[in-house]
């Protein structure tokens, strides 16, 4: 039996679809502890994985002029004037939007999950509630 470190979660083949809820994990062949624990260190590379995976929009586009935004520090915001400070949180949109903890910790939890963990070894490793563990 592979020990927690080693297990790889296998995503199934699914069907090409523009669907903006698909994922494409087409490219996750690496998806191990060690490879989410790497990308989870830090909130930044957490995002941009996130992103590469489809699990995070990129572009986000300007609710005000349609325009793609900018990624900065967790924010999209909009680069034309005439649209003032127009931001949205880099979660929008997303599995994330409603979530209140960091996204690192939302990929580990959702990895954890994957990976059929007990709900309170999950909350003990994470820190979390056994309740956010759950949601």
């Amino acid at each position: 039996m592979p020990s927690p470190r080693t297990a790889r979660v296998e995503a199934p083949a699914a069907a090409p679809s523009n669907h903006p809820d698909m994922y494409d994990m087409s490219g996750l062949e690496d998806f191990s502890y060690d490879e989410v624990m790497r990308v989870t260190q830090s909130e930044e590379e957490c995002v941009k994985w996130c992103i590469k995976v489809g699990l995070l929009r990129s572009p986000m586009m300007c609710p005000k002029c349609a325009k793609p935004m900018k990624l900065r520090q967790q924010r999209w915001r909009c680069q034309r004037s005439a649209c003032g400070s127009a931001q949205l949180s880099v979660k929008a949109g997303s599995f994330f939007a409603n979530s209140k903890i960091p996204i690192c910790k939302a990929v580990r939890l959702m990895f954890d999950w994957a990976s059929k963990k007990a709900v309170m070894t999950v909350a003990d490793e994470q820190e979390v509630t056994p309740r956010t563990a759950i949601d």
